[in-house]
């Protein structure tokens, strides 16, 4: 009966325990990687479209990896007098080098990712917001 009491113990413990499974620990850097790729690919197509000259607000309206809320917030703030940064970048110009994004840090259906580029006075980095939108990583917001 003691053994019993004693597995029965561990039992909880280990269905308790904060160490992921291996399951959740796969699942989890699964949608790490998905919400890098997709800060990463969104701020690479937002840059050639920068430097080419041509509209960006197009590409954002169009863009499937940002939120709604996102594209009404771009076209507001560029629509305002008071634009003194691109809203993607939030910097004046256009980093050197591509962003790369670092570790994304995902509590439930969000997640935060920092974007790093190379730049004239030395890095410039973003802070990128992306939400879970029917699976997918959206961006929702930079700063």
């Amino acid at each position: 009966m003691k053994l019993f009491k004693l597995l029965a113990v561990v039992c909880v413990v280990l269905v308790a325990s904060p160490f992921p499974s291996p399951a959740r620990a796969a699942e989890t850097a699964k949608a790490t990687a998905a919400a890098r790729a997709v800060a990463e690919t969104f701020y690479a197509g937002y840059i050639a479209v920068v430097e080419a000259n041509k509209e960006a607000s197009s590409f954002v309206a169009a863009s499937n990896l940002v939120t709604e809320a996102f594209k009404k917030r771009y076209a507001k703030a560029m629509r305002s007098m008071d634009v003194d940064v691109d809203p993607v970048l939030v910097a004046q110009y256009v980093p050197e080098a591509p962003f790369k994004a670092g570790k994304a840090v995902i509590k439930g259906d969000r997640a935060t990712v920092v974007l790093t580029a190379a730049a004239s006075a030395g890095k410039h980095q973003v802070t990128v917001t992306l939400v879970s939108v029917a699976g997918s990583w959206k961006i929702d917001s930079v700063r």
